[in-house]
């Protein structure tokens, strides 16, 4: 029997975090499955052939718009010269997700109320170069209150995609740096929930987040995303306690419930149906006031930090489904498998035309 060939083309820092291939090809003990760590440096066909690509292509970018466009095209026209290759997860789908103004418009799309708990997604517009001279008009005009978060609009492919801004009042509106994603403030406790899915699969970790603020005349906070919800980085000027200090939970472990499973399980519905995506993260908060659910963040292929194995668990099953269907269409087609829509179609060859 052929085994599945699965090439994982995500950059070795990220690879590594993920431990990918090494859980995979722990629970693969009966030889059904090669897992390649896809080189885009070198021929992609002198690598293949591959059944399925786990992909994140938009780290490429990171070290430069140039070599990202590069690889992305070098891709793109390999599985589209491929289609019958299973793409984890649509390389369209997860380069439109850079556009924060699009993913922030996926989880408007996906707000419900369920159990008397609302599931939002805090007040936001996008301000561009033409209007920020009228800032103050246009964040009144969107029902923004002090104080705000500014958020850059492209979240992956450069090296400020988490460079971040608290503004507390009106007087600091000259501290806005266009373009951006302007967001209403919610308090909700110095606590963030962060959601991996895999599938219909979700695990559910507490991690550390921005304090409770008010406006006033305190001067713009500035600071990195990636500082305000690691566990083991305190930002004095954004945490209420150190982090390091505290213990999280998550659902993976003794606590099952941190979230109301059947309301976040309906929430993974919604954006399922939304987007086609099997590898996602998303991060909410609860509203304090309210108790409400606050979406602040869709993203592609998260960290999965505090449950990589459960991760690759339900990675693994998933990995097996597609080899179930693969042998069958190869038997019921004689050994041939024919072509099927890989999801790229589509897909342009530059990030930007994208965005």
């Amino acid at each position: 029997m052929i085994p599945l060939r699965v090439g994982i083309c995500i950059v070795d820092y990220t690879r590594n975090k993920l431990q990918l291939p090494h859980l995979l090809e722990k629970l693969c003990d009966d030889g059904s499955m090669e897992f390649i760590v896809i080189d885009m440096n070198k021929s992609l066909t002198e690598q293949g052939p591959f059944d399925v690509i786990i992909q994140k292509v938009l780290e490429w970018y990171n070290v430069g718009e140039e070599q990202g466009n590069a690889k992305l095209r070098k891709l793109v026209s390999y599985v589209r010269s491929h289609q019958s290759i299973k793409m984890l997860d649509p390389i369209e789908e997860t380069v439109r997700l850079a556009d924060r103004f699009y993913s922030m418009e996926v989880m408007r799309d996906c707000q419900f109320t369920m159990k008397g708990i609302q599931v939002f997604v805090p007040k936001y517009i996008f301000l561009d170069d033409s209007n920020v001279k009228n800032a103050l008009d246009v964040i009144a005009a969107g029902g923004i209150k002090f104080p705000i978060i500014t958020k850059p609009p492209v979240t992956r492919c450069d090296a400020e995609a988490h460079d971040m801004s608290i503004i507390f009042s009106e007087r600091r509106a000259c501290d806005i740096v266009a373009p951006c994603v302007i967001q209403e403030f919610v308090n909700h406790g110095s606590m963030l929930y962060k959601v991996a899915a895999v599938g219909d699969k979700m695990y559910i970790c507490e991690r550390p987040s921005v304090k409770n603020l008010v406006g006033g005349i305190e001067p713009t906070v500035y600071f990195d995303s990636m500082t305000v919800s690691k566990r083991d980085i305190h930002n004095e000027d954004l945490h209420e306690q150190n982090p390091q200090t505290m213990k999280f939970r998550t659902t993976a472990g003794s606590c099952k419930h941190l979230l109301d499973s059947e309301i976040v399980t309906e929430l993974l519905r919604h954006i399922s149906n939304r987007v086609n995506l099997n590898l996602f993260g998303i991060d909410i908060i609860i509203e304090e006031r309210t108790g409400n659910y606050g979406i602040i963040d869709l993203n592609y292929l998260p960290s999965y930090d505090g449950v990589l194995e459960y991760f690759a668990a339900d990675l693994y099953s998933k990995l097996k489904v597609i080899d179930k269907e693969r042998l069958f269409k190869c038997n019921s087609q004689n050994g041939t498998i024919h072509s099927t829509n890989n999801g790229i179609s589509e897909l342009t060859s530059d990030i930007k035309t994208v965005l």
